[in-house]
């Protein structure tokens, strides 16, 4: 099977020199690296804060990733992961166009126009998160997931998700794994805080975080 890298390139050669979609095939492999690297230091850095303010979670994640080895499915992990992007989303909305006109419940959205998804107010919505300013990964736990799909939307949702998710997944659970089998974070009293950059909607939207990385014994 090919994998998106392969196919952008089986593309891009099929096209004539000078076609300007051999620059579109081009900008989407561009967009796909820059874009989940990008993002995912975001959500690793933010994990780290988490874990230094959570330090019961840190115990029960570093439990788990001592147990399952490198072979595992790490649905802890994952799930720390998930309150991490639900708390504080990478890219704080979502942009669609809408494809045919839409009516519910009195709210109407016709044919081509944009829809703005809020994905920051989403996430802490009380009617799909109890507690929603709680850091509790067991939200998204197997078994434990009581809200609605599209409630949680870090990647987006439909045909339009992003390309990267896996990806994404397989990068953030495979550093996470490999940091925290040798260290822990500690919050520093007093410095170690989350501060927004008010107007910031992307990957650099916050002050820089400081906790200290602890080595195990």
């Amino acid at each position: 099977d090919l994998n998106y890298t392969d196919m952008l390139l089986e593309i891009q050669s099929n096209l004539a020199p000078g076609d300007q979609n051999r620059y579109t095939a081009t900008a989407q492999a561009l967009e796909l690296y820059f874009g989940i690297y990008d993002s995912t230091g975001t959500v690793l850095t933010l994990l780290l804060y988490y874990l230094a303010k959570n330090p019961g979670v840190q115990e029960l994640l570093m439990e788990e990733i001592d147990i399952e080895g490198s072979d595992g499915d790490f649905p802890y992990l994952t799930a720390c992961l998930n309150e991490t992007m639900r708390l504080s989303p990478p890219f704080l909305r979502a942009e669609r166009v809408c494809t045919q006109d839409w009516t519910h419940e009195g709210l109407r959205i016709p044919k081509g126009m944009p829809v703005l998804v809020p994905l920051f107010a989403l996430h802490r919505h009380p009617a799909n998160f109890p507690d929603p300013e709680t850091f509790d990964p067991n939200r998204f736990m197997p078994g434990q997931q009581t809200h609605h799909s599209y409630a949680f939307a870090p990647f987006g949702h439909g045909p339009k998700n992003c390309v990267g998710m896996k990806f994404a997944y397989v990068t953030m659970k495979l550093v996470t794994r490999k940091l925290l089998m040798e260290f822990r974070a500690e919050a520093v009293d007093g410095v170690t805080k989350l501060e927004y950059k008010p107007g910031t909607l992307l990957a650099a939207q916050y002050e820089p975080i400081i906790v200290n990385l602890v080595r195990r014994n």
